[in-house]
């Protein structure tokens, strides 16, 4: 056999492995599944703490107003999910669970941050 035959057949062969691996894999792209919602009266709001007070005349928006602040608590999943090619390489990792705060703002707006904390007290080892 001629050495450019051979250099075709290794050529083809290379093409024909990245694509079977290509394919297999699919797009993958990060979802999120709402798991649980929870809303519930915060009463007064908490005394900010020095550290992170806002600069002066500025209001911090995931504080919650004074008064009866409404609070709503999300959690969810999130992880990547690939949609496979021909039923291979379907499907999601395992992710992780994760939780929000959002408060109520006076405009009906929500003004949600993470919660760190409860979001590390539900996190699976790594």
């Amino acid at each position: 056999m001629n050495r450019k035959g051979t250099m075709k057949n290794v050529l083809v062969r290379a093409l024909s492995a990245a694509l079977l691996l290509g394919a297999s894999t699919g797009c993958s792209s990060t979802v999120r599944y709402m798991t649980a919602t929870r809303w519930t009266s915060g009463g007064s709001a908490p005394a900010p703490s020095p550290a992170a007070a806002p600069a002066e005349g500025a209001k911090d928006a995931s504080a919650p107003a004074a008064g009866n602040a409404r609070i709503l608590y999300l959690t969810y999943w999130e992880g990547t999910c690939s949609s496979g090619v021909a039923g291979f390489g379907k499907g999601c990792g395992l992710g992780d669970s994760k939780i929000r705060r959002c408060n109520v703002k006076p405009d009906n707006s929500l003004a949600c941050v993470d919660e760190a904390e409860a979001t590390k007290a539900i996190a699976r080892e790594k």
